[in-house]
């Protein structure tokens, strides 16, 4: 590749507070011709893909995604364009498929930006706590047959 880019991701589960912690680091590379660091300007984009059930919001860079009585929130990275997607057949984004030549319209948030040299971008997913909300254990509520 005469521009490349490594790109690392790490996860960090923090079980008391239920969040997740997504850190993506992109770092120019050496060309393997010119053994120069990567100096073009490159594209960066991630997805959330969600269930055809979600109802998603997006204010600034709070991304709030509600199904079934549960509700996780996604605070996006500074810096970030968000674009939202439902069943767009233009982009083909915002689908979901539950089966073979089968589909729904579903909602896609996809997150781009354009950096050069060296980029570091944080996401913290956090699931709240509802009081009606049920979370079944599988190990305890198994049925035999």
């Amino acid at each position: 590749m005469p521009d490349p880019v490594n790109v690392e991701r790490s996860y960090r589960l923090d079980k008391l507070r239920r969040t997740l912690q997504i850190e993506d680091v992109l770092t120019a590379g050496r060309s393997a011709d010119a053994h120069a660091m990567a100096t073009g300007e490159h594209a960066y984009a991630a997805g959330f893909h969600c269930h055809p059930d979600c109802v998603v919001t997006v204010e600034g860079r709070l991304v709030t995604v509600v199904r079934a009585n549960r509700r996780l929130q996604i605070n996006l990275p500074e810096g970030v364009r968000v674009d939202v997607y439902r069943g767009d057949e233009q982009t083909r984004l915002g689908w979901f498929s539950p089966g073979y030549h089968q589909r729904l319209p579903a909602t896609a948030v996809i997150v781009r930006t354009h950096f050069r040299g060296d980029l570091t971008l944080r996401y913290e997913l956090a699931l709240a706590h509802f009081e009606s909300a049920r979370i079944y254990d599988l190990r305890q509520h198994h049925r035999s047959r």
